[in-house]
């Protein structure tokens, strides 16, 4: 959806949905939830609060319209991963790490990718958005459990091994590896990640 906008000079600017996405998310990664305004925002996009505000209501409307368009993003970006996959294996170590691009956000050069796990922990931190984070993670799984059947049925992984085991070992790798990097952001993140993730997958491995 586009939204027409007056700078401060009086020239119109139009922004679409994603802009204020794209904001937000830069927001969330450099300064975190209790960073994220409607004006911080504003700002960003190059339009007037007021014009945010038409949009979205509230910055607690923004950041429920902001939640929506990262699961749709996910769940199209998962569909793909899987068509195009070699392997369910190969999918599954694609889809867990679903990195965020820094030139898409606006994130300086240099600065290593962010997966959405690290996004979900700063969104998890607002009260009108904790119900929600974690029914997806309760949804999450599933996908990943029929991946990971799937892998062993080809014989990428153990057959003997418990699917609910595998995924718990590689979410809570991957999950401790991005809580971690917050200490040490110089560290790259995606390498960080892999290396854990690896490391707690190994022992399945077939």
């Amino acid at each position: 959806m586009s939204v027409a906008t007056r700078r401060s000079r009086g020239r119109p600017r139009s922004f679409e949905d994603a802009d204020a996405f794209r904001a937000a998310t830069y927001l969330l990664l450099t300064g975190g939830i209790a960073h994220l305004t409607l004006q911080r925002v504003a700002d960003r996009v190059g339009c007037s609060h007021q014009a945010l505000g038409q949009r979205f209501s509230s910055r607690e409307g923004l950041l429920n319209a902001y939640l929506d368009w990262l699961i749709a993003l996910n769940v199209s970006t998962i569909e793909s991963v899987i068509a195009n996959s070699p392997s369910p294996l190969a999918a599954a170590r694609t889809i867990w790490m679903l990195p965020v691009d820094p030139a898409e956000v606006g994130l300086p050069e240099g600065v290593p990718h962010v997966v959405s796990s690290i996004l979900s922990l700063q969104l998890r931190q607002d009260p009108a958005l904790r119900d929600r984070i974690t029914e997806l993670y309760r949804s999450a799984p599933t996908v990943f459990l029929d991946l990971i059947r799937a892998a062993q049925e080809q014989g990428e992984l153990r057959r003997d091994a418990d699917p609910d085991d595998i995924l718990e070992a590689v979410l809570v790798a991957s999950t401790g590896a991005g809580i971690h990097w917050t200490m040490n952001p110089s560290e790259d993140l995606i390498a960080k990640i892999i290396r854990c993730r690896e490391r707690a997958l190994a022992p399945y491995l077939a």
